[in-house]
């Protein structure tokens, strides 16, 4: 699950994700903020995915994006309903162990 994005640069984004195995894990994306990007509207805070990610220096970087749920247009026109997922969000980000330390890279 994508908890947070960051801008990076002009055409990437940094991304926490929300993983089974590994816990929170930064990943980069890179070219996601073109408006030819194959997965940019898929890597929305609070959308289900399944990604491929292969290791690097201090970040992960994704390859390859499979949309499971994408819950944008159901929570876009409810403020109360956006507000809880960012809050929950933000919880799962500091409360599951893995933030702060990229676990992920940990198994390379």
């Amino acid at each position: 699950m994508v908890l947070r994005a960051y801008p990076l640069g002009e055409a990437d984004r940094i991304l926490s994700l929300l993983t089974e195995e590994n816990g929170v894990v930064r990943a980069v994306a890179k070219g996601v903020r073109k408006p030819s990007s194959r997965f940019g509207s898929r890597l929305q805070p609070l959308n289900h995915v399944h990604v491929v990610m292969y290791a690097g220096r201090s970040l992960a970087t994704i390859s390859a994006v499979d949309s499971v749920r994408l819950y944008g247009s159901l929570i876009a026109g409810d403020y109360v309903r956006w507000s809880a997922g960012h809050v929950l969000a933000d919880a799962a980000i500091f409360g599951v162990p893995g933030y702060g330390t990229n676990s992920f890279l940990a198994y390379f």
